[in-house]
């Protein structure tokens, strides 16, 4: 297809500049000129304008997809919708090379974006395009805007942009408009302000040339092809104002040490795009404040001399709208509750295994968070420095569970070291039982042969099969082991040393007796070497509480446990983590 790839003339005026949200400068007005220019192709080649670019781009596609109305559609991503509500540094640094005859207020001054907002609007430069949203006089046909659900651009753009719009909450992150005919996604493909992925963004492309496609259709498209594993409803913020939360505030005083928690409930789905501030009181005085992050537990070194008397908690969704503010009543030493006890109360943990560590926080009552879960990858592939082709990862489209989906494209492209690096957690707890995988070598690379993995179709080369427990497949396993402690540090490590059972909880025994014990050998030979690194920790089992479950869920399996195991699970980490408050 034609495409049109537009410069920024303003970044001229300074090699350091960074950005410049093509909204042009003293000597060119460069956004009537864009428009005209836009508007000339558009008519002369009487075809529609597909708009694309990301981030400072995404301002500007916004920006002139308004502008040519129904002669554009629009394909952004976590882009700026107000470039003044944009890192103070560089929105400064493109005024000063832009307008030099503008006199800025100092760095961090309330006034700078007033300022700034009216000298261009004197000038006719746009820098927020919600009010052009707002007025609605222009729209363009299409309207598809992709926000990576952590980013911080959620509230401070994607937010006000939205409030422009009659929206309707589609489900899994999804929300969608009828003027324009548009779709808002917040998916999950990173950690922050990043760049959509771009097999996303190819793919999206490819469809949007087809000018009968509308958004909803997109919605579905991406809901149920291989786009999918960037949908993650867990991850996707959602406006709560409408909810109704029994929320309290727990206090626990030691020594010089204070630490408060906050508890929500019902825990509505997303509830990790939760955020939570805090202010602890010494009288009228406020002595301590904690802005507004995703953990609900904050901890003071308390001044010996100014003792904490009060606390009030701040709790907001993921699109910062205030959902609740409680208080405690005066703290005494009567009511505290002790250290260890507070230990566990929504610490985040991050599971890598496999369904044993997860139907412990499913079956078992427990205070955690789950952070995170990682599962049908081994160590091996997840963190083997080799890419697989990716015409394997082209197929993973073919599986119909999301969640397994995700997992695959997850071991596909070594996404674990990111997950792991970029995700807020208190403690990783690591299971080996999705260890009896065997491995593939795609031209050099590992892959996980796991159940998900064969429903994505790929025809496996029977020779290049490693099998598990092999010494091929343990050297590999060793290499993954030391790049997993590369990037976790060992001290947050907590290993579920588990063993296949035997028999089930009628005294029965399980079938393929062989198979168990094969693959308790191969878990005794991991766990002897995980014993040598220094700092890790192991939750073990006495014999009794290794058994299968009839009952259980998932149906009858070696390791599918009956409900004592699991509480067990979640007592020992409390435990692990109780310590780790002590010690700190």
């Amino acid at each position: 297809m034609p495409a049109i790839c537009v410069a920024d003339s303003s970044l001229a005026l300074d090699p350091a500049m960074t950005l410049g949200w093509y909204a042009g400068n003293a000597r060119q007005e460069t956004q009537a000129l864009l428009t005209k220019v836009l508007k000339g192709i558009a008519a002369r080649s009487e075809k529609e304008l597909l708009l694309i670019g990301g981030s400072g781009g995404g301002f500007a596609v916004l920006y002139y997809g308004y502008a040519l109305g129904a002669r554009a559609s629009v394909l952004t991503w976590n882009p700026q919708t107000d470039w003044l509500e944009y890192d103070a540094t560089v929105a400064r640094h493109y005024l000063a090379a832009a307008y030099p005859e503008l006199t800025l207020p100092a760095h961090g001054s309330a006034t700078f974006k007033a300022l700034a907002g009216a000298f261009l609007r004197a000038h006719g430069a746009a820098h927020s395009v919600v009010p052009i949203a707002k007025a609605a006089v222009n729209v363009p046909r299409r309207l598809v805007y992709l926000q990576n659900a952590s980013d911080w651009h959620v509230m401070r753009h994607a937010r006000p942009f939205m409030d422009a719009f009659n929206l309707t909450d589609a489900g899994g992150g999804f929300h969608l408009t009828d003027q324009p005919q548009g779709m808002f996604w917040f998916g999950n493909w990173g950690a922050g302000h990043v760049a959509a992925p771009k097999e996303l963004v190819e793919d999206l492309l490819q469809r949007m040339l087809d000018p009968a496609k509308q958004p909803a259709d997109l919605m579905t498209d991406i809901k149920s092809g291989a786009m999918a594993v960037y949908v993650d409803p867990m991850a996707a913020p959602r406006d709560l104002r409408r909810g109704v939360f029994d929320t309290k505030v727990e206090v626990a005083t030691t020594g010089k040490v204070l630490q408060a928690i906050v508890h929500i409930a019902p825990i509505p789905e997303g509830h990790h795009q939760l955020s939570y501030a805090f202010y602890v009181y010494s009288g009228e005085e406020r002595i301590a404040t904690r802005w507004y992050e995703p953990d609900n537990i904050f901890i003071h070194a308390e001044l010996q001399e100014k003792p904490a008397t009060r606390v009030v908690a701040f709790v907001r969704d993921g699109f910062g709208h205030q959902l609740s503010i409680q208080e405690t009543r005066t703290i005494t030493k009567a009511d505290a509750l002790s250290m260890p006890q507070l230990a566990s109360y929504g610490r985040r943990i991050h599971l890598y295994g496999s369904c044993v560590s997860r139907d412990a926080f499913e079956f078992a009552k427990h205070d955690f968070v789950l952070a995170g879960y990682i599962a049908r990858s081994s160590l091996a592939s997840a963190f083997d420095n080799h890419m697989p082709p990716p015409d394997i990862a082209a197929e993973t489209g073919n599986i119909a569970s999301g969640f397994q989906r995700r997992m695959v494209h997850w071991d596909l492209s070594r996404h674990a070291a990111t997950l792991l690096n970029e995700t807020q957690s208190d403690a990783v707890l690591l299971d080996l039982i999705d260890e009896r995988f065997s491995l593939l070598d795609v031209d050099g690379a590992l892959v996980t042969l796991s159940v998900e993995f064969s429903r994505t179709g790929y025809k496996a080369d029977p020779e290049r099969i490693i099998a598990s427990g092999s010494d091929d497949h343990l050297a590999a396993w060793r290499r993954g082991v030391h790049a997993f402690f590369s990037n976790v540090d060992a001290r947050k490590v907590i290993v579920n040393r588990v063993r296949w059972a035997t028999h089930d909880s009628d005294g029965e025994p399980l079938e393929k007796q062989e198979w168990i014990a094969r693959n308790n050998a191969t878990l005794a030979i991991m766990y002897e070497h995980l014993a040598t690194i220094p700092g890790i920790r192991f939750i073990d089992y006495p014999d009794e509480l290794l058994i299968a479950g009839r009952d259980h869920k998932w149906g009858v399996s070696p390791f599918h446990y009956i409900p004592a195991m699991y509480s067990h699970t979640v007592r020992a980490l409390a435990g692990f983590l109780a310590e780790s408050a002590n010690e700190t």
